[in-house]
């Protein structure tokens, strides 16, 4: 005997207090988020530097609007996202073979980069830099944004593979955080010598 599915009536008062307490919370979530650091940024502007708050009603608002997006974007993902996300997760290892799986791996890291908000404000963050000052990371910033940021993808797309090969092996983390910073440092050191890097790393 088949059962049979029936859709429960709510009145809508009730609904309108369900999803009103819902979204409260949602929205007291993400305030509690950001009210550190915009307390953070205000009492430094106002003690430390001592510059009183331009534009307090624009500012609010915008701040409004971030914790509303910051609210908006996480139950996307939730809703979204991440259930399709984790349906290919426990599908593709029945279909296919690891290369693929891999394969797959870096293409998702590659993309979610190319996605990421602060990725675009690379550009914004170069129009501070004074050319005569900082020449190479001018230049970094500006003509060759596109070649810096499909570097970083790249470096995501490949810790993305290594994670789902160590996962997929069983291998320990430790020679790839070792290996890894031990290259990073090698380089930051490389550049603090060559006066031409330095500026890159501040």
């Amino acid at each position: 005997m088949s059962a049979t599915r029936r859709r429960v009536q709510i009145p809508h008062r009730a609904a309108l207090t369900l999803v009103s307490a819902y979204v409260s919370r949602k929205l007291l979530d993400q305030l509690r988020s950001v009210a550190f650091i915009v307390g953070y940024l205000l009492v430094f502007q106002l003690f430390i530097l001592r510059i009183p708050i331009a534009n307090a009603a624009v500012l609010a608002f915008g701040l409004a609007l971030s914790v509303l997006g910051l609210a908006l974007f996480l139950e996307g993902l939730v809703l979204g996202l991440m259930p399709l996300g984790e349906f290919i997760g426990l599908r593709l290892p029945e279909k296919t073979v690891l290369p693929v799986i891999l394969a797959f791996g870096v293409v998702l890291g590659l993309s979610a980069t190319f996605a990421e908000p602060a990725i675009a404000a690379l550009r914004a963050a170069g129009s501070a830099v004074v050319p005569w000052d900082s020449p190479l990371l001018f230049a970094l910033l500006h003509r060759y944004a596109e070649y810096l940021v499909a570097t970083i993808a790249t470096g995501v797309g490949v810790a993305v593979g290594l994670g789902m090969l160590r996962f997929a092996y069983g291998l320990s983390i430790k020679p790839f955080v070792f290996g890894f910073t031990l290259t990073l440092v090698t380089l930051t050191l490389i550049a603090a010598l060559d006066p031409s890097l330095r500026e890159i790393i501040g």
